[in-house]
């Protein structure tokens, strides 16, 4: 049995029930505190992320703002050299594209997880209902919960400053990280589960498993730590 597979034992709701309204309330704090700009067409996407909205609905500007110089590009992770080419009328280096390019990445792997519960839907019922995808499942929530808290509390008048960029940029990452290997094992059980002819299937099953518990045991020490804002 899977480590969450207590919270369904009356009623076992589809995989995706937990991590859905995280998906849409990260969302939310996006329209509120970065809204789209009223004028679209060819404008720069990043400067949508040149002003900080707060919770008083006070505007915090942070054009011209740049990633401080100790964060250099390999350091950091964030692919500058693709931004490059978006940019007209923004500096690449600015926070404000730093901002764009972590978004971009976190979307890539929510339709990634999106993705796989449509994969998951194909399955049959009997392999639908394994217990680890409700694990899969009450992790990503837990990560994407845990990245809501990261940016609801962040300090974005504070990102040009070093030591504070990178301790948040360190979060950030981990939490991408996370997205990423969790995505990967989603992806990889479905095909173990439906390749099980195939030798050292059951290895990889197991291995998977492994992994993911080692996961979900994490999330569940966190969830206290991250119980404000998101399922609430």
């Amino acid at each position: 049995m899977g480590l969450f597979s207590c919270c369904f034992s009356q009623s076992t709701p589809k995989v995706g029930a937990e991590s859905k309204p995280a998906i849409q309330k990260l969302k939310q704090w996006e329209t509120t505190h970065f809204p789209a700009p009223r004028t679209s067409g060819s404008q720069n996407p990043a400067i949508r992320y040149q002003v900080y909205r707060t919770e008083q609905g006070s505007s915090i500007s942070l054009k011209k703002m740049k990633v401080p110089a100790a964060s250099s590009q390999s350091q950091m992770e964030f692919i500058f050299s693709k931004i490059k080419t978006i940019t007209s009328g923004i500096d690449p280096n600015e926070v404000a594209c730093w901002i764009f390019d972590y978004r971009t990445q976190i979307s890539n792997e929510i339709q990634r997880f999106l993705e796989n519960l449509q994969k998951l839907e194909n399955l049959n019922k009997t392999l639908r209902e394994d217990s680890l995808f409700f694990d899969i499942d009450h992790v990503f929530q837990v990560k994407v919960r845990n990245l809501y808290h990261e940016l609801l509390f962040c300090k974005f008048e504070n990102l040009g400053n070093a030591a504070y960029f990178q301790s948040v940029q360190s979060h950030l990452i981990a939490i991408r990280k996370d997205m990423n290997d969790l995505n990967t094992n989603f992806l990889d059980y479905m095909h173990a589960l439906t390749n099980t002819e195939q030798e050292d299937t059951i290895q990889d099953l197991e291995l998977i498993r492994m992994q993911v518990q080692a996961m979900a045991e994490l999330a569940q020490k966190q969830i206290q730590d991250s119980y404000r804002g998101i399922g609430q």
